[in-house]
């Protein structure tokens, strides 16, 4: 019944509009709010262990219902007063929690929540339409091509991106022309396919995360949801080059095979430096 449903949902999301526009929003969000939940729960189990720590030390403390008895006790209190609110203020400790996750942290998930719709909408256009050709694929239109050389597609699209490249930005062309975040990870839909690939070779994880900053500030966003993008982007580069530095070490037990396009011309390419010296020699 879960695959039935999950089909349906795949289905919707390539035939209508809004379901598409409904599906990136919510992988989206919840791709932007990993780093704000993992937060938000280390704050509450501290405000769960503080609470802890003053009814054990005053046992004839009234407040704070369940947490004079079990971890479990106040932890389901800490959760009802974050979800609902306090019910009651007894000191500075409830005035610093109200404060603290009632008012910073929940308007912090708002203008999280927001910004990220909207850089769904931006991006609905084309996963839409890419959703209308990966269904045509599946549904038998050219298939056997592409099942036959997606993996080697994939693989040919892996690079290692530098942490810093020394690139002039600002100087030359076509680095220059990029003015914004788009421009920077998708220039093949603003550029010429010769500088496209400048611009994509040119790329490092100094440069991705400029322009994550950049946009926030465009954006006028605070600087906690502006460190929170930048999570995002560091793992991706990260895993990213942990995976193409497997199959570099893969490619070496099969001759090659499982190498990435840019590392097999890497290596011919010292091959071929090698013969033309001897040659001068």
């Amino acid at each position: 019944s879960l695959l039935l449903i999950l089909n349906i949902l795949f289905f919707l999301e390539t035939t209508f509009y809004p379901f598409a526009l409904f599906t990136t929003g919510l992988v989206t969000i919840v791709k932007v709010l990993l780093p704000f939940l993992t937060v938000t729960a280390l704050v509450l189990i501290g405000f769960v262990a503080t609470y802890r720590v003053r009814t054990n030390f005053n046992p004839d403390y009234e407040g704070h219902e369940g947490c004079n008895e079990t971890f479990h006790g106040c932890l389901l209190f800490v959760l009802n007063s974050f979800f609902g609110g306090p019910e009651e203020t007894m000191g500075l400790l409830d005035v610093f929690f109200g404060i603290m996750v009632v008012v910073i942290l929940l308007n912090v998930v708002i203008a999280i929540v927001s910004d990220a719709w909207e850089d769904a909408k931006a991006l609905t256009g084309t996963s839409f339409w890419q959703s209308r050709v990966n269904f045509l694929a599946e549904s038998g239109f050219d298939y056997q091509s592409k099942t036959k050389f997606s993996f080697f597609e994939w693989l040919d699209s892996l690079h290692f991106v530098p942490v810093n490249e020394q690139i002039p930005w600002h100087k030359e062309e076509p680095y220059k022309s990029v003015k914004c975040k788009e421009h920077h990870d998708s220039p093949r839909h603003y550029f010429t396919l010769k500088n496209a690939v400048k611009i994509e070779e040119a790329r490092s994880l100094e440069s991705t995360l400029f322009w994550v900053r950049a946009k926030s500030i465009a954006n006028e966003e605070n600087v906690v949801v502006t460190n929170a993008k930048l999570v995002g982007p560091t793992i991706a580069w990260f895993m990213g080059n942990l995976t193409y530095g497997v199959f570099i070490i893969l490619g070496f037990p099969t001759l090659g095979i499982l190498w990435p396009s840019d590392w097999r011309t890497y290596i011919l390419s010292i091959a071929t430096d090698t013969e033309g010296e001897e040659e001068e020699k």
